[in-house]
């Protein structure tokens, strides 16, 4: 009898999973601080919450004087909630990004030294220019809010797009005495299963 009952709690469990929404997506993400790949799924079959996990690459380049470049990994984790009708949902959602950003730059110095006279009264000098290029490594973290629009079939496509607002990984070095913006759109498509 309790293998019969073992059976069936396994069997309503696996029903039960086959019948929850998942659905994979790419597309264009402030949490991913770039392009990336993300799977999404509903923690109960009709539930409004849900959690998504991705992976994703970041390419940024600062101000062209100083040759400033980061690149990395970036694996997003959020919760999210859907409200509305069965396929034009409101979407919103808020969660963190994990990252290993590699990040390089030049310095450039310059200097100058006498190397002797043209004529009595006047001196000449040489210009030299020194380049030095550093790079380095380390992880970090961004949090993030974002609100927009879902549209999901139930099997077949799925279309995401809205707007995020992050704190951003570029605040290593302080080059630009502007604020960067935090508040970005998003636009992901995938595939419902």
């Amino acid at each position: 009898m309790r293998k019969i009952a073992l059976l069936c709690l396994l069997l309503l469990c696996i029903t039960q999973l086959r019948a929850q929404r998942s659905a994979v997506s790419v597309g264009w993400e402030p949490a991913f601080q770039g392009f990336g790949v993300s799977f999404d799924r509903r923690v109960a079959p009709k539930s409004h919450w849900g959690y998504r996990v991705g992976v994703g690459y970041t390419n940024y380049k600062g101000l062209p004087q100083y040759n400033y470049r980061e690149q990395g990994i970036t694996v997003p984790l959020d919760l999210n909630f859907l409200a509305g009708g069965k396929h034009h949902m409101f979407e919103a959602a808020f969660g963190t990004s994990l990252a290993y950003i590699q990040y390089s730059y030049e310095e450039t110095n310059q200097r100058s030294r006498e190397t002797g006279c043209d004529y009595p009264g006047r001196r000449k000098y040489q210009l030299t220019h020194e380049y030095s290029q550093r790079y380095f490594g380390r992880f970090t973290q961004l949090f993030h809010l974002s609100a927009g629009y879902r549209f999901q079939m139930d099997k077949g496509l799925i279309l995401r797009a809205g707007l995020s607002m992050y704190d951003g990984f570029h605040e290593v070095f302080s080059f630009s005495d502007e604020d960067d913006e935090h508040l970005r759109p998003y636009l992901s498509i995938g595939y419902t299963f």
